[in-house]
């Protein structure tokens, strides 16, 4: 598409522009995660935490039950928002002598 610099995923388009497979059930337009389907018709993984519905974010659990990145400031289990810090490391721009732990309100480095 003129103007798009992202790259092509199917007929010379890229997904945002309609290339790329599209969802295996039948009139559904959206592109495909995993499995041959959208998002909306399970085609993402799920957390496997008993009774959760969020995302699968890494190693089979959502953010809240463990998925995904950790903040890289020694003694602080937050999850990752931009960069490989969380968001409270991420504005201090240093190691903070305090961080907030989840669950356990303010602690002390």
């Amino acid at each position: 598409m003129s103007g798009c610099d992202k790259s092509s995923q199917g007929g010379g388009l890229c997904r945002a522009h309609g290339g790329g497979k599209k969802c295996r059930i039948s009139g559904c337009t959206k592109g495909t995660q995993r499995l041959g389907l959208c998002y909306l018709h399970g085609g993402i993984r799920r957390c496997i935490t008993e009774g959760c519905k969020k995302k699968d974010r890494g190693n089979g659990y959502c953010i809240s039950h463990g998925g995904g990145r950790r903040c890289e400031v020694s003694g602080c289990d937050r999850s990752v928002r931009k960069g490989n810090r969380c968001q409270t490391h991420q504005t201090t721009g240093d190691e903070s002598p305090f961080h907030i732990t989840r669950g356990q309100g303010l602690a002390f480095s």
